[in-house]
């Protein structure tokens, strides 16, 4: 699963000529022809995928902090371009690879999904390059946080992809 999601999301990158951070989200969409929708939801609604036709919309929550909005569109992006079957794919609480639901094998797309996202704005070589080129050596939590605002992502989300990439322990 990995590897082929990890290059679908440097093919994205590299089609819309992102090579910097934040990853714009927006831009990807836009190419597209994707329409983003700020949505007002419960919190336990992140966001939504429709597909009918040529019309498609990603709708995230407001109310959640920015940087979880941008996993939560990565994430949706993830399964537009990953072709998941069916017209609509609504998220409550699968953001971030840790809902109970995203560790059943019935619920492969939404794992995909989350993979996805992490491939696409916390790309390996971008990341790699950052802590280079800042010498982050991973003692304070105060790197991750700035570290995670350059991204546009949350900690959270920024910690278990460092971790998946061996580069810290938690």
């Amino acid at each position: 699963m990995s590897n082929r999601i990890k290059l679908l999301a440097e093919k994205i990158l590299v089609k819309n000529n992102i090579k910097s951070l934040p990853i714009s989200l927006k831009k990807i969409a836009k190419n597209e022809k994707i329409t983003l929708a700020s949505i007002h939801a419960d919190d336990k609604t992140s966001g939504f995928l429709y597909k009918k036709n040529e019309k498609i919309i990603i709708g995230y929550n407001s109310e959640h902090h920015p940087n979880r909005q941008n996993f939560t569109i990565a994430h949706e992006l993830g399964h537009y371009f990953l072709q998941h079957f069916g017209d609509f794919f609504i998220d409550k609480g699968t953001i971030l690879f840790r809902d109970e639901r995203t560790n059943n094998q019935n619920y492969k797309q939404e794992r995909e999904a989350n993979k996805f996202a992490a491939e696409l704005l916390l790309p390996e070589d971008l990341l790699l390059s950052y802590i280079k080129r800042e010498k982050i050596v991973f003692d304070d939590r105060k790197e991750i946080n700035e570290m995670a605002d350059d991204f546009g992502v949350s900690t959270q989300a920024l910690t278990i992809r460092l971790t998946n990439l061996g580069l810290i322990a938690i």
